[in-house]
């Protein structure tokens, strides 16, 4: 995999010594006060800050300036530093909330910046560049952070928004349901349907009525009835005997 291709401004080792000059060169003297002071130790008491004053001086910064390398991408922000041990990091778009730029007493001094990138889990710094190129990047970060490119995924919104609503869409009826009945025909359409009832059918299920009773003359066994006629004429009273018989 190729190292970012943009490096720091060169004035950056001029920094780095300056910083490190001041650090060691306070220790050197704090070195010489304790050994004029104290018995123990002597001349061992600056001789190695000294020492460590020349080392990261000569040595450290023109080897931080040359493995300090960034880049800005598709995927983010590619990050390389380090003297002796060289960490490289990847920013996603995704992950960056802001961006700001910082400055000095020492990068005041020579005109230089540094571009702060913070995330949720921290900050990632792009230190000394120059004043204007800082300016720039930052706008830049803030433009892609906002606009993620093509191919980098969209982070999910918060648990707490509220969900869209989708929108209204025909009711489909399960696979397994049954179609529904076709509405029932009238009575009239159907050609097995029966007729309508009506008072004067009789129920299919009643006895057949009886026939009506013959009159009394075709009934051979029938008594006839009686009339005055057929009575036998009263007789005649016997008529009264004389008295003198």
């Amino acid at each position: 995999m190729n190292a970012p291709g943009r490096s720091l401004s060169p004035v950056a080792r001029t920094v780095w010594r300056a910083q490190q000059g001041a650090i060691w060169g306070a220790l050197v003297v704090a070195g010489v006060v304790l050994s004029l002071n104290l018995d123990v130790g002597g001349a061992l008491w600056w001789l190695v800050p000294a020492l460590g004053l020349l080392v990261c001086v000569a040595v450290v910064p023109p080897l931080l300036w040359s493995r300090w390398r960034w880049d800005i991408g598709d995927d983010g922000i590619d990050i390389q530093h380090g003297a002796l041990t060289v960490r490289r990091t990847l920013v996603p778009w995704v992950r960056v909330q802001h961006v700001d730029t910082r400055r000095g007493i020492f990068e005041q001094t020579f005109g230089l910046s540094t571009v702060v990138v913070h995330t949720a889990a921290g900050s990632h710094t792009i230190p000394l560049l120059a004043a204007g190129d800082a300016e720039q990047l930052r706008t830049r970060i803030a433009e892609l952070a906002r606009t993620a490119p093509p191919g980098v995924a969209v982070e999910s919104p918060p648990a707490d928004a509220p969900a869209e609503s989708p929108p209204d869409a025909p009711a489909e009826s399960p696979p397994d349901a049954l179609p529904a009945a076709p509405p029932a025909a009238p009575a009239a359409s159907r050609p097995d349907a029966s007729p309508p009832h009506t008072p004067a059918d009789s129920p299919p299920d009643a006895l057949p009525a009886a026939p009506p009773a013959a009159p009394a003359a075709s009934r051979r066994d029938a008594p006839k009835p009686h009339t005055p006629a057929d009575s036998p004429p009263d007789a005649p009273s016997p008529p009264p005997e004389p008295d003198g018989a």
